[in-house]
């Protein structure tokens, strides 16, 4: 199997161009016509950026549709990686091929923000100071700093006896 090489689009988002026997260009005849094979199977659309099918290995018997489109970050040792993100949007049989399409070209650009790297990175702390924030928060954090400061009192007045 060939390894995906990268493209530049006009939006500076790279997508991963797939392997060229399994892109197609989808048609109602060409869609009804992919065997189900012992695994699974995805195929692209070479007409609608961000379209793909996946056929299901045979005991299932089920075509999906799903947008796909991919990631790129650099990782720690300054290499790229890339990865592919899907979202299932319905079964062969359940909309029309251009229904589909329409969705997808719609859709994707915000499935791409959704899923893009520069989002805030969830720590421990960010979600302590959303827990702070939050009135459960204050509320258990006023609890927690009498409870402790009982507890300082205890024990300096046991020190102070002893």
């Amino acid at each position: 199997m060939h390894l995906a090489s990268l493209k530049q689009t006009n939006h500076g988002v790279e997508f991963m161009k797939k392997n060229k026997d399994k892109s197609i260009k989808f048609t109602k005849a060409k869609l009804q016509s992919l065997k189900h094979t012992e695994k699974l199977e995805k195929y692209f659309d070479l007409q609608c950026q961000g379209l793909c099918i996946f056929v299901h290995p045979a005991q299932s018997l089920n075509k999906s549709f799903y947008g796909n489109w991919s990631i790129s970050k650099v990782d720690a040792e300054g290499k790229k990686k890339t990865s592919g993100r899907y979202r299932y949007i319905c079964r062969l049989e359940e909309r029309s091929l251009e229904a589909v399409k329409k969705y997808v070209t719609m859709k994707l650009p915000d499935w791409k923000k959704t899923n893009s790297t520069s989002h805030k990175i969830k720590t421990i702390k960010t979600f302590v100071e959303a827990y702070k924030a939050s009135a459960a928060g204050r509320i258990g954090l006023s609890l927690f700093c009498s409870a402790i400061s009982s507890r300082i009192t205890k024990e300096k007045k046991y020190n102070k006896d002893r």
